[in-house]
């Protein structure tokens, strides 16, 4: 039983569907609420371990995803002033692939209901889960009847049910860290008729993650198939509590921080849309072990939800899968892959949660410090120049490898000192 689909659930049930396993995927939300847009959910970079992922359960999966993703070669930066500088993410013209979460949860979905060996089961929450019964029983909210698996595969986020029920029956060490930072999103239309615009209808460049970093806090957009942009602000309670909070303090804080996005997204959509909208928490997750004998395993988010600021939460989330099927393929034992999934696993969730809250800062400030410039200019003389198995930039080997998340950090750690 997969609880939970999102992409990692649809994803972890197509491997196992693919391996022979008879699946059943129980998604808490209807039909309808699953293949809906979501407000609440930053678009997702797709890069190297997201499509190592996909592609170790399907090649043409991975090229459908892409299909539906526009490519970003690196990072826009807007100043103040209204000042924009490319950063390019490689000297090679590697680039990570924007997508619309809500659209690649419906591509997923779509490939599992039409797998033979999956069946997706909607309008289930998962409220209880006895892992002392032989198999493993499953009780939903309402009037549903309890459900029996050999063994849960835990897909079901943040606040996971099934988390919580290994933790009921054994030892895990938990913690759920939040940061003073909130984020809400916004949407930057397509070009209008008349109106100055690349590509046929976007109205700044598709192929960038155009940043405006004010040091505590930050706007982003990523380019959607839609000529559209999906925007992200993230700033702290004190910021939407005081400077977001009406018509008139929304616009003057707007004009003051990013007065070229202003007209982009439009003054009335960005005073509706920030005040009808509730700002979402950020916060990570640090879980060990990961499974319970062998009745339970949970990934993804539920196992390692971490803040946006790499890009890696659905990337790592694919990772998961990509392992766990590696695992399955080398051993016949369930619960032997679940103790090497917890053991071999747990270093490089540890390792990107720690790299993902640390680019905050990064992203929000340092992408403007002559100290961080020289350091990124010095990297792409040295990767230009030595084996990339001897000089690479901590991003390349994070978001363009499929490194160990942990051997990278530490690799980074050697580099430093070097510089």
């Amino acid at each position: 039983a997969i609880i939970g689909g999102g992409p990692v659930g649809c994803l972890a049930a197509l491997g196992l569907a693919e391996r022979g396993f008879q699946v059943t995927m129980y998604e808490s939300r209807s039909e309808a609420e699953a293949q809906a847009p979501s407000l609440r959910s930053i678009n997702l970079a797709i890069s190297t371990r997201g499509l190592a992922g996909l592609s170790s359960v399907s090649e043409s999966l991975a090229s459908d995803v892409l299909a539906r993703a526009v490519p970003m070669r690196g990072r826009m930066i807007h100043s103040q002033r209204g000042d924009q500088q490319s950063q390019r993410y490689g000297a090679e013209g590697e680039c990570i692939h924007s997508v619309d979460r809500a659209r690649l949860n419906r591509l997923l979905l779509e490939r599992a209901q039409k797998h033979a060996r999956v069946e997706v089961v909607y309008g289930h929450k998962l409220r209880a889960l006895d892992l002392d019964a032989q198999p493993a029983q499953l009780t939903f909210a309402g009037a549903h009847g309890a459900r029996a698996a050999d063994l849960v595969v835990g897909c079901d986020g943040m606040h996971s049910a099934v988390r919580d029920s290994v933790a009921r029956a054994t030892t895990l060490d938990f913690a759920r860290e939040y940061i003073d930072s909130l984020y809400v999103e916004l949407s930057m239309p397509a070009a209008k008729p008349g109106q100055a615009s690349l590509e046929g209808g976007f109205v700044i460049d598709p192929h960038h993650l155009h940043i405006w970093p004010r040091h505590s806090f930050m706007l982003i957009a990523l380019p959607n198939p839609d000529k559209t942009f999906t925007c992200t602000l993230f700033a702290p309670a004190d910021i939407f509590e005081h400077h977001l909070s009406d018509p008139t303090s929304t616009i003057a804080f707007f004009e003051q921080h990013f007065a070229d996005a202003l007209p982009l997204i439009g003054r009335q959509a960005i005073v509706k849309d920030i005040l009808s909208r509730k700002p979402s928490p950020l916060a990570s997750v640090k879980a060990k072990p990961y499974h319970y004998a062998d009745k339970a395993i949970f990934i993804g988010d539920a196992a390692h939800a971490m803040l946006p600021f790499y890009g890696q939460g659905l990337n790592c989330g694919f990772e998961d899968v990509r392992v766990l099927l590696q695992l399955i393929d080398k051993h016949s034992s369930r619960q032997r892959n679940g103790a090497d999934y917890s053991n071999t696993r747990h270093d490089d969730l540890v390792a990107i949660c720690e790299l993902a809250k640390n680019n905050y800062k990064e992203m929000s400030s340092k992408v403007i410090s002559r100290t961080y410039l020289l350091r990124k200019a010095l990297d792409t003389v040295l990767m230009s120049i030595l084996p990339r198995s001897i000089w690479s930039s901590l991003y390349s080997m994070v978001t363009f490898s499929n490194l160990p998340y942990s051997q990278a950090r530490d690799r980074e750690r050697r580099q430093a000192k070097v510089v």
